[in-house]
């Protein structure tokens, strides 16, 4: 949010009164966020894809062993993982992943070396993305 507010303010400054194109709204908040987003602009303004992220399984031989988590995305589009890890006793712990995990691949293994036994994870917990099955986004008990 920091770097979005920056960036946003940094475009109004910039482009207040005049006849900005998208590509300057684009290359704006790339400059005043210091982040390559052409990712996001190629998925979410110029195509017509989808964003389905899942969770596909726990894979956890005893509560000694790293649990490993399998994430799929289903769509077309890609955005950062948010999950939340359920543990014995109501703890959870919320995990996020950086957007680069999709671009080569459209499923990853995230080991969790908790030291506890994974008995849920839920995708997108505060459901703030635009998925577009969230039947897959829980496994287990969250």
């Amino acid at each position: 949010p920091e770097r979005f507010d920056f960036a946003f303010r940094d475009y109004i400054e910039n482009w207040a009164f005049k006849s900005p194109e998208p590509a300057d709204f684009f290359r704006s908040m790339e400059n005043g966020a210091g982040a390559d987003l052409a990712w996001f602009w190629r998925g979410w303004f110029y195509e017509t894809g989808w964003l389905d992220q899942a969770v596909v399984a726990i894979l956890q031989r005893s509560e000694s062993q790293p649990a490993r988590i399998v994430f799929e995305n289903r769509g077309e589009l890609v955005m950062p993982l948010r999950y939340r890890l359920s543990f014995g006793g109501g703890e959870f712990a919320d995990c996020d992943l950086p957007v680069e995990v999709w671009f080569h691949t459209n499923r990853i293994f995230e080991e969790v070396r908790d030291g506890r036994a994974v008995e849920g994870v839920v995708v997108d917990p505060d459901e703030r993305l635009p998925d577009v099955d969230r039947t897959n986004n829980r496994y287990g008990r969250p």
